[in-house]
């Protein structure tokens, strides 16, 4: 391709998203800054977006999923799923003569994905662990014209353990990201990519189910 349009030619949730960072850091406070409204909690509550100038996006990748089961006797029974996604290409022809981007592998279009799932269950008890990969990323931000932007790859592993009461009730505790990993940071900046990373951290919680 003939290299990465400008922030007004992209997408315009991304680069309204984007484009409110560096301000933020450079000390601008208040509920609106760029074209993005937050709430009190940090959540976004607007976003101002206007016409694109993106004439078509062509993607393909390949989608595999494999799953085994094992009988452990009376120690239960054990599942594994492995769910992977390649992206092959995210093509976009852009207009005004900037041509055709492959944006795979470029900040905020990782090429792999997938997610691993260990159960286990015995009778009233059961317990999941599930491993979450999203491989690293090179090049471009799509609101951003720094070449040598880098992402590394993020593993996060969520826990949570279940047990079916006697008056027809579920009881469930565990955690998202156990071990607190917090998502890799652009090497221009404390900006992590807030479309595929997750910044809470360790998220435990306490679930009660009751059918009636």
């Amino acid at each position: 391709g003939s290299g990465p349009a400008q922030a007004e030619d992209l997408p315009t949730d991304e680069a309204a998203v984007g484009g409110q960072f560096h301000p933020r850091q450079a000390g601008e406070t208040g509920a609106t800054v760029g074209r993005v409204t937050r709430q009190d909690s940090g959540r976004i509550e607007r976003l101002l977006t206007m016409p694109q100038n993106v004439d078509t996006t062509k993607t393909d990748g390949i989608d595999a999923e494999a799953r085994l089961s094992f009988g452990l006797g009376r120690a239960g029974d054990l599942g594994l799923q492995l769910v992977w996604t390649r992206v092959l290409h995210y093509k976009r022809d852009y207009k005004n003569g900037r041509g055709t981007y492959d944006w795979v592998g470029n900040v905020g279009y990782p090429e792999d994905r997938g997610r691993l799932t260990v159960s286990w269950n015995l009778g009233d008890y059961s317990a999941t662990i599930i491993g979450n990969y999203i491989s690293d990323q090179d090049g471009y931000r799509p609101w951003s014209e720094n070449e040598g932007e880098h992402l590394a790859s993020f593993t996060t592993w969520d826990v949570q353990a279940s047990y079916s009461t006697p008056w027809n009730g579920q009881i469930t505790v565990g955690a998202r990201n156990v071990f607190d990993r917090d998502p890799p940071l652009g090497n221009y900046g404390t900006i992590y990519e807030q479309g595929q990373h997750e910044i809470y951290g360790r998220v435990p919680y306490l679930r009660l189910e009751q059918d009636f």
